[in-house]
C-alpha cells in the first residue's frame, strides 16, 4: 500500500505495519491508531486467503480489504462508499461488509482497491464494483437529468454505496476470470483472454486514447495476467514478456523511452536493452520470472534510484545467504563476534558484540 504493507504468513497469520492515518492496518490501541514499526498480527482475519491494500490513496485516505471464507471485511477511510458499509463513513477497526449478499450471496474471490473505489470478482465469475464513479471506474452511466427544448440532458452518477454489477456495453464480462484497479481505472481479463479496459485514461492506461473511456475497451491480447499501476496498466503476454500502456514520467512504461505517456503498447526491457523474457508473475511495475528473480522498474524500482526506465533485477527471490562467524577480539570488555554475510551484491562485514 502507500505507505504501508499487509502479509500473510504460512500459519495463515496476517500482519500488518507502516502508516496508519486512516487505522488502515486494521489495529487500534488506547492512544488511537498509531504506524505500526514492526508487523502486527491482525486475529480478526486469521485465515484470509486474499489481502489487498490501497496503493493509490494518500495515508488519510487508505483502505484495506481481506477475504475470509468467501466474505470481505474492510477497515480504513470510507469516502465515496468504498468500504462496502453502505455509508461514506470510516471504520477504525475491521469488520465483516455486506458486499456478498448485496452481489447475489455467491462467493467472493478476489478484490482490488481503487484510490476512491474497489472492485471484486465472486465465484460466479461475475464483476462488481463499489465506491466513486466520477471517471465511470464502476461503469455506471450517466442519468437521466431533464428533457429542455426537446433534448434530453444527463448528469453523471458520482458514487454508489451499494455493489453494483459491472456492465459494458457490447462487451460481454459474465465470465470474468481477473479483476484490477488502478487510480481511478478498472481492467477485467475474461475467460477468451480479452482485456477490457474502462474509466481513467488520461495518461493513456485506457490503451489508445487520452480520454476518460466512459464505455469498456476490448483489445486482442491473449494474457494470463493483468495488472494496474497508478496510471498505468500491465499486461503478461503469453509469449511471457510485459506489455505496458500509460504515464511514463518516472520510466513507469520500462521501455527505456522518455516519453511522458503513451497509449500504444510498449515492451518493457532490461538494462542491456533486450526484451524482459520468461515472466511468470506481474504486479504495477515489477515482474518475476520463471528462475524466481525479481526484477522492478518506474518509481523507486529497489536499486537506490529514485526511478529507472529499464527493468532492473532486485535479487534472486529465495537464493540462500551464506554465512560466516568468527571470534573478534575484546572491545571495552566485551567479546567481538565477526559476522560476514554474503549476498546477491557484495560481502558485508557487521560486527556485532557478545550480548547484541
Amino acid at each position: 500500500g502507500n505507505g504501508y504493507s499487509l502479509a500473510i504468513t504460512d500459519d495463515g497469520k496476517v500482519w500488518s505495519w507502516g502508516n496508519n492515518d486512516s487505522s488502515q492496518l486494521g489495529r487500534v490501541t488506547a492512544t488511537g491508531s498509531p504506524n505500526a514499526l514492526i508487523p502486527v498480527e491482525i486475529p480478526v482475519v486469521s485465515g484470509a486467503t486474499i489481502i489487498e491494500a490501497n496503493a493509490f490513496a494518500i495515508p488519510t485516505k487508505a483502505h484495506s480489504a481481506f477475504i475470509k471464507n468467501g466474505e470481505v471485511y474492510t477497515v480504513g477511510n470510507g469516502e465515496a462508499g468504498k468500504l462496502g458499509n453502505g455509508s461514506t463513513a470510516n471504520k477504525s477497526s475491521i469488520s465483516i461488509t455486506n458486499l456478498k449478499s448485496q452481489s447475489g450471496g455467491a462467493e467472493i474471490t478476489d478484490i482490488e482497491l481503487g484510490s476512491d473505489f474497489t472492485l471484486f470478482l465472486n465465484i460466479n465469475k461475475f464483476p462488481w464494483g463499489v465506491g466513486a464513479n466520477e471517471t465511470y471506474q464502476i461503469t455506471i452511466p450517466d442519468a437521466f437529468s431533464h428533457r429542455s427544448k426537446g433534448v434530453d440532458y444527463y448528469v453523471p452518477v458520482l458514487s454508489s454505496l451499494t455493489p453494483v454489477r459491472i456492465k459494458l456495453s457490447s462487451v460481454d464480462v459474465s465470465n470474468a476470470k481477473q479483476v484490477s484497479a488502478g487510480w481511478k481505472h478498472g481492467l477485467l481479463m475474461i475467460d477468451n483472454d480479452a482485456l477490457v479496459l474502462w474509466g481513467d485514461s488520461s495518461q493513456g492506461q485506457g490503451v489508445d486514447t487520452l480520454t476518460t473511456r466512459n464505455t469498456a475497451k476490448t483489445v486482442g491480447i491473449e494474457s494470463p495476467i493483468i495488472s494496474s499501476g497508478y496510471k498505468n496498466t500491465y499486461v503478461l503476454k503469453t509469449n511471457k514478456t510485459v506489455q505496458s500502456y500509460g504515464q511514463n514520467d518516472k520510466g513507469q512504461l520500462g521501455d527505456g523511452r522518455t516519453v511522458a505517456n503513451s497509449q500504444a503498447a510498449a515492451t518493457v526491457i532490461k538494462n542491456d536493452n533486450s526484451i524482459l523474457q520468461n515472466v511468470k508473475q506481474i504486479d504495477d511495475s515489477t515482474a518475476i520470472t520463471t528462475n524466481n528473480d525479481l526484477w522492478s522498474w518506474g518509481i523507486y524500482p529497489g536499486d537506490g534510484s529514485s526511478f529507472s526506465r529499464k527493468a532492473i533485477q532486485i535479487a534472486p527471490i529465495g537464493k540462500e545467504l551464506e554465512m560466516t562467524i568468527e571470534q573478534g577480539g575484546i572491545i571495552n570488555g566485551e567479546k567481538e563476534i565477526k559476522i560476514t554475510v554474503k549476498n546477491y551484491y557484495n560481502e558485508p562485514t557487521v560486527k556485532f558484540t557478545q550480548d547484541s
